[in-house]
């Protein structure tokens, strides 16, 4: 652990930072609450008890004080936490204007460990700040995995300062990088590029690059691009038909509808066939539910897995019975991310499923995600559930409560300004 992560928390600290991350307004500033204090020193469990017993979350005092407490939770992680969920606590700071965030992240994402430098380069895209980029932007030039590396971060973030980047590493021998550059080039949707996308195309070798380079064209609205996908869903290849199928469910031309359903009715391949199910939702089309229904259950995990990352790209309304079934899957990949579009969708109406869910939820990378998703739909009935697991739990279940906690009283708080 960094020695500077580990320096006690000073009460005049507490106050600059919670100043500083307009965790309280200036309104408040005379009086940081006891229970913020007391989660700073690390006593959580004290901390709970003295919000539960002297606030009440109805009004702005509590709210105030529940969020003061939520962030030193988090806070506090940033010194306890294993480093990969540091990482992750890093990140959820970040977004508050917390400054401390970018500077754990931009040490671990050049750690000699792998994959604490790639659980901080997935935060830092997360983040998506100016500051965030920046530090990917350095860590392109760096070394050959601090590219890859930097270039996943960068394509999260959407940012388009990152197209010098993409086009150094087009040009580059290394496979992954030059898919990688590709991918971004297409996701910034620079019209000036398609000239030289096209020619890659002409050239390219490898189906499963060529597919991606196509996509890029098409999501910039060329329509070689598109022609080339559709072509390649009659392709011999298992896995080309199942990318392509894929890739055009990215997309917004309803023209490929036809060509989706007759892969789905007639493909001999059940991985193709479930691919372009999802792809059908994405366009609001729902012959596919029963399809992608059936391989929420299917033995082959593979299937299982690819059915519930799709649900990320299908239409919400379409798909929402898949959610639903998802939230009950065996499986805790699939439940992870039915949750994850619950909160993306910000759908209300599943307050009461998702809070139930997280009752029996045994899944602690699952729960943490369930929590995250609260966050986004819940509301002040919901507190007193959150609160109740700010302590004396996994560290990931008790920092995505706080983070839920967060976002909530945020929201509270709005609300009672107007």
């Amino acid at each position: 652990m960094n020695s500077r992560s580990s320096i006690p928390i000073r009460v005049g600290f507490v106050l600059a930072a919670l100043l500083s991350m307009g965790v309280i307004t200036p309104a408040f500033a005379e009086e940081v609450s006891p229970v913020a204090l007391q989660a700073g020193e690390g006593d959580l469990l004290g901390a709970v008890a003295t919000y539960r017993e002297q606030y009440d979350p109805a009004t702005t005092r509590g709210l105030v004080a529940l969020r003061q407490l939520a962030i030193q939770v988090l806070r506090l992680g940033l010194r306890l936490s294993d480093p990969h969920e540091r990482n992750v606590v890093a990140e959820v700071l970040g977004r508050w204007g917390d400054p401390v965030a970018l500077w754990v992240l931009d040490d671990a994402v050049h750690s000699k460990e792998p994959m604490l430098r790639r659980t901080a380069a997935d935060a830092l895209g997360e983040l998506a700040t100016p500051g965030a980029v920046a530090v990917l932007r350095r860590l392109y030039y760096t070394d050959a995995e601090g590219r890859r590396l930097a270039l996943s971060g960068l394509r999260r973030t959407g940012d388009k300062t990152a197209l010098l980047c993409y086009l150094d590493a087009v040009a580059s021998p290394d496979p992954s990088l030059r898919d990688q550059g590709i991918g971004g080039l297409g996701e910034l949707r620079t019209p000036t590029i398609l000239p030289s996308l096209r020619t890659f195309l002409k050239k390219e070798k490898d189906p499963l690059f060529a597919l991606n380079i196509a996509r890029a064209l098409a999501a910039a609205g060329d329509k070689a691009g598109l022609a080339y996908l559709k072509t390649k869903l009659t392709d011999k290849q298992e896995q080309v038909r199942d990318a392509a199928a894929g890739l055009l469910g990215t997309l917004d031309d309803p023209s490929v509808i036809p060509l989706l359903r007759r892969a789905l009715t007639a493909d001999p391949s059940v991985i193709v066939r479930t691919t372009a199910a999802a792809s059908l939702i994405h366009f609001k089309d729902p012959s596919g539910l029963p399809c992608v229904q059936e391989a929420f259950d299917d033995i082959d995990f593979r299937i299982r897995l690819a059915a519930a990352i799709s649900l990320s790209r299908m239409d919400y309304a379409t798909a929402k019975p898949l959610v639903i079934k998802a939230l009950n899957s065996e499986d805790p990949l699939v439940r992870t991310n039915a949750f994850k579009v619950v909160g993306e969708n910000t759908d209300r109406d599943m307050t009461a499923p998702v809070t139930e869910a997280i009752g029996r939820e045994t899944d602690r990378y699952a729960k943490s995600q369930a929590l995250w998703a609260l966050g986004q739909i819940g509301d002040s009935e919901t507190i007193p559930f959150l609160v109740g697991l700010l302590a004396d739990e996994p560290e990931e279940v008790r920092h995505s409560s706080a983070e839920a906690l967060v976002m909530i009283s945020d929201r509270l708080l709005q609300k009672s300004d107007k």
